[in-house]
């Protein structure tokens, strides 16, 4: 029901029974002229004119009608009484010899006191009716907003949307007037029966209300403030699906796992100034009246990051930021890299992306602006995905024109971005990233605080002005001092001690002295002195405990492992080949079950149906996987809390301790040494020379997937299927490349595709259903792929598919070519294109001119979005596998005469795109028979190639 429409037709009603009521009221007098009875005749001409056009405006469109048969029952009602006062103004108007004061008067030679009763008691029943049923609908409409709006807090909180109070204000108010409309409503049937009385005794009253329940000043009020809330709401809907453009699953994943700061550290930063040796530093005063970049570097370790995390969010940096602000509005923002993170939290699309979410959650009010200025229809995230939705063009655009803007709307922004040495990006440099922070910095309403190890890169363009210039390592001494202290002497056992001897308390200083400002090392040293504590170890024992404990964290690390009992050395194997193997921290519940897997391989390895694990066993396995953990790895893995809000099962990670210790692990030889000889050892079922044992990991992936507690339509759990596919498929690769018979492989895979199908179409996740073969494509599984996309598989009809099959094979958003030739899964996996796959797709039957349904706006071919996707990457336009593709396409019927529209904002056709990147004419292709594949041509760098995208000084680039 359409409540504008509804109210209007109601003001129509209302208008018309408070016509009739003014008339029968006695309120439209009808007196003698001096000329006898023109006025009398005009009189009763304007009655029966204004009757006749408030009958004429009763109408209900016929959605409306449909929709709201007792509206138009109403309508109905008024137009007969219409009819009936236009039939008595007729006879009054030919009988021209009587004279009357009022119309009452008049009407009642007309028609009786009982037709008179009749009449006032129909349109009191209109009158009734109307009020009711406009007040019934005001109350649904507004039930409905009520849910609507709450839905919009809601997921506003859980963006983090500041000023959102003025829907749900306007809400309220509309809540309120409708309260006072039921007491004028009930009020009004009281002045009716009061006005019948009078009627029966003959005396009209001109006391009468002018109006009876709602009146048409009401009624369009009402209607204003429903146009007002309904612009509110579509403008609160738009900001937030701008924002859920920007916002990515893990972009607070990183701040979350930094330990917050001790309690009685870092507060020297804010003291003015700063001692440090021959010179003096004031982080604070740069807060407060300071410009451009204040870099914090340190060693590893050093707790650079803890740092940036303790500064950005404390009071005093947000107060002294107001006086810099000097009573602009301020606006702050942070972003910390994340090497072992996902592609988004360690590129620059992510720092954009995280910047620019946090400042226009705090300033909505600059979205539509953002917005505008980008020409950017504002959406809502479509798939589990994160990535594919800005360019980095895009988001330039949209941060230059926040930018732009500063003076006008008088804001200042400080960021906060940590871990510069963390950028990890395709063909991209640490210089690259700090030019684009020098874009972000070109503005003195702007400024940065970074940090970064103290590699020259850096040095070079952080490190000349020595007042914006912190070295953390020479600064922390005294936090360690009190770091130290503390946890000792939380320790029962150190006091105790440390009573009978005061030698124990000289340990506080030996470690300060030891640090060399690394708290890493501190905090590990510690861990092994406290241990030492709680077996009472004499002071002598605790010296060589310290003495032994290795002054770089890399001799630590390789100490943890060489300390780890023979016993535990195949299963330290296979946890840290799953640690560093996988792309992001993984999930408890895949450690646990790996242990299960390793126990009776034999079992896992058939096709199963397993029971759903429950809270109370995910909570047992979690407390024996922490022990675990423990015992294997030293502490080197450890078990984080990721993603609170997604249920037990999925909410735990494992994770390194540091991000030194993955690179510490994927650096060293000796552990690869230890890797290879110790992971598929003492195996149960299966002996370790089989190529089998490669699917330990797929396996325990795969047990996971089944296991886990889904729940229909639960957010996040697609989210977490995707990641668990896309862990199973990198493992999947690697066994591949290493099995000798791949027949196990496969049953493997066709148990998991029928697991994915029945999953998805269980819990209605919104993936597609083509995602599980696009990922095998996408992984180059190419026996699997085979065996499954047949001769036929395209064009096959739905009903001869079987039963699994059928849920996969249903509504696809995605071709598989899409996925055989998409980029950005993996450029965030690592993967590449692989010919041998296309090819396969094309000769049973993919079409490259097929629709690309997973892009937005006007549907484009798969084989369109390839090429502008890869039109302007030079890397791309080189490599021989992406030219043999492209080959292929355009010998399989790819259409070349569509225009396209290159990220460059460049227009070409895909005939000149494809001539400039192969260097030939495209008939020359065309005319090769299919099964004519050819070498690849080689790759020539002509200027007419970088013309067409016009992009010519990458020829000057390349000749230098």
């Amino acid at each position: 029901m359409d409540p504008l429409s509804a109210l209007s037709v109601a003001a129509g009603v209302i208008q018309f029974v408070d016509f009739a009521f003014r008339l029968v009221s006695g309120t439209r007098a009808i007196v003698k002229s001096k000329s006898g009875l023109t006025s009398y005749a005009n009189t009763l001409d304007a009655i029966a004119r204004d009757a006749a056009a408030l009958s004429d405006a009763l109408a209900v469109s016929p959605a409306l009608a449909s929709t709201n048969p007792t509206m138009q029952a109403l309508v109905s009602e008024c137009r007969a009484i219409a009819d009936s006062l236009l039939v008595v103004l007729g006879k009054l108007r030919t009988d021209k010899t009587k004279k009357w004061s009022c119309f009452v008067a008049a009407l009642r030679t007309v028609w009786s006191k009982t037709k008179i009763e009749e009449f006032v008691s129909l349109l009191g029943k209109v009158q009734n009716q109307i009020s009711t049923h406009t007040h019934f609908i005001l109350l649904n409409y507004m039930n409905m907003q009520s849910v609507q709006i709450n839905a919009l807090k809601e997921n506003g909180l859980r963006l983090g949307v500041e000023s959102q109070s003025q829907v749900e204000s306007l809400r309220d108010t509309v809540i309120g007037r409708l309260e006072i409309l039921s007491k004028e409503t009930q009020k009004a049937r009281e002045d009716m029966k009061q006005f019948i009385e009078s009627l029966e005794s003959n005396k009209p009253t001109a006391a009468c209300p002018t109006h009876l329940g709602l009146s048409v000043d009401l009624t369009n009020y009402f209607s204003g403030v429903i146009k007002q809330l309904v612009e509110e709401q579509s403008l609160m809907s738009l900001n937030q699906d701008f924002l859920e453009s920007l916002y990515f699953s893990k972009i607070k994943a990183r701040l979350r796992k930094i330990e917050s700061a001790h309690s009685k550290t870092f507060q020297w930063i804010f003291q003015s100034p700063v001692p440090d040796g021959s010179k003096t530093i004031s982080f604070a005063q740069w807060l407060h009246e300071g410009a451009g970049t204040f870099w914090i570097q340190g060693k590893a370790g050093s707790g650079k990051s803890t740092l940036m995390k303790f500064v950005c969010s404390h009071p005093t940096t947000i107060e002294l930021l107001q006086q810099w602000a000097d009573g602009k509005r301020l606006v702050t923002a942070g972003f910390f890299f994340w090497n072992a993170g996902t592609l988004l939290q360690k590129s620059r699309e992510g720092l954009l992306r995280s910047l620019l979410f946090e400042i226009l959650r705090k300033c909505p009010e600059l979205i539509p602006r953002v917005s505008k200025s980008n020409q950017r229809v504002p959406f809502r995230r479509r798939h589990a995905e994160d990535e594919e939705l800005w360019s980095q063009e895009e988001l330039m655009e949209a941060y230059r024109s926040l930018v732009a803007c500063c003076d006008e709307i008088d804001v200042k922004f400080c960021f906060f971005i940590d871990g510069l040495d963390e950028f990890e990006e395709d063909n991209k440099t640490h210089s690259d990233l700090i030019a684009t922070l020098r874009i972000l910095a070109a503005s003195e309403n702007i400024k940065f605080c970074v940090s970064s190890r103290p590699w020259t890169v850096f040095s070079d363009a952080f490190g000349e002005d020595p007042d914006r210039l912190l070295r953390l390592e020479d600064l922390t001494r005294d936090d360690i001092r009190s770091y130290v202290h503390e946890n000792f002497n939380e320790n029962s056992q150190f006091r105790l001690l440390s009573t009978d001897n005061p030698d124990y308390a000289d340990l506080v200083e030996d470690i300060t002295r030891q640090a060399q400002g690394v708290f890493l090392w501190v905090f590990l040293v510690v861990r092994d002195l406290l241990e030492g504590f709680s077996h009472s170890d004499t002071i002598h024992t605790l010296r060589k405990r310290l003495e032994r404990f290795p002054a770089e964290l890399e001799q630590f690390f390789q100490h943890m492992i060489d300390s780890i009992p023979a016993i535990y050395l195949p299963h330290m194997a296979r946890t840290l080949w799953m640690a560093t193997s996988v792309s992001e921290p993984q999930f408890l519940m895949v450690y646990s079950l790996l242990d299960d897997v390793s126990e009776s391989m034999a079992t896992f390895a058939e096709a199963r149906s397993p029971d759903v694990m429950y809270n109370h066993e995910v909570r047992t396995r979690a407390q024996q996987m922490r022990r675990r953990l423990d015992g294997r790895c030293k502490g080197l893995l450890e078990v984080v809390l990721d993603e609170p809000d997604a249920g037990l099962y999925f909410e735990y990670k494992v994770d390194f301790l540091h991000r030194t210790v993955r690179d510490f692990l994927l650096g060293s030889p000796k552990i690869r040494r230890i890797l290879e000889q110790q992971r598929f050892a003492e195996l149960s079922g299966i002996s370790s020379r089989s190529s089998s044992v490669w699917l330990l990991p797929c396996l325990s992936i795969l047990e996971a997937f089944k296991r886990a507690p889904f729940r229909n339509r639960r957010p996040g759990d697609a989210s977490s299927a995707l990641r668990l596919l896309e862990s199973f498929m990198m493992f999947a690769q690697e066994a591949e490349a290493n099995m000798s018979d791949l027949s196990a492989l496969i049953r493997m895979l066709h148990d998991a595709e029928k697991t994915y199908d029945r999953r998805r179409w269980q819990f209605s996740w919104p993936l597609d259903t083509n995602l599980f073969l696009g990922l095998a494509c996408q992984a180059n599984l190419f026996d699997y792929i085979e065996a499954r996309i047949h001769p036929g598989f395209f064009t096959q009809p739905s009903d001869s598919v079987s039963s699994t099959a059928k849920f996969s094979r249903a509504e696809p958003t995605r071709t598989l070519l899409s996925y055989a030739l998409e980029l950005q899964t993996r450029k965030r996996l690592g993967w590449t294109l692989h010919p041998r796959i296309v090819k396969h797709l094309l000769s049973v039957g993919a079409s490259p001119n097929d629709p690309d349904k997973n892009q937005e706006g006007p549907k484009v071919s798969t084989w369109q979005t390839f090429l502008m996707d890869t039109s302007l990457s030079m890397r791309l336009s080189s490599d021989e596998q992406f030219r043999e593709i492209l080959q292929m396409l355009v010998k399989h019927g790819a259409d070349v005469k569509p225009k396209l529209t290159l990220k460059s904002g460049r227009l070409t056709t895909a005939q000149k795109l494809v001539e400039g990147i192969l260097g030939r004419e495209i008939e020359e292709f065309q005319a090769l028979p299919l099964e004519d594949e050819g070498e690849p041509i080689p790759f020539e760098l002509e200027k007419s190639v970088y013309e067409t995208w016009g992009i010519t000084w990458l020829v000057s680039w390349w000749n230098r």
